[in-house]
């Protein structure tokens, strides 16, 4: 895969899930062969957790329920 698309990949939540659940599901060896060396568990966590906390700060400034529609 280039290297660009990777740089633009790593932007988004969805490589840092498949990466954890990777870690989950798969044995050792393939992360040594894969990833040279580890599955950057901390970085996984780190990345997961600054989406959490930005999406739920947008979603608290932005959302708002419009109970007289209702």
């Amino acid at each position: 895969m280039p290297s660009g698309l990777k740089a633009v990949a790593s932007i988004f939540p969805l490589k840092w899930m498949v990466q954890g659940f990777r870690y989950v599901f798969l044995p050792e060896w393939v992360a040594q062969d894969d990833y040279g060396g580890g599955w950057q568990v901390e970085q996984v966590f780190l990345v997961l957790f600054a989406w959490f906390v930005a999406s739920f700060l947008l979603a608290r400034f932005f959302f708002r329920w419009n109970r007289e529609q209702a």
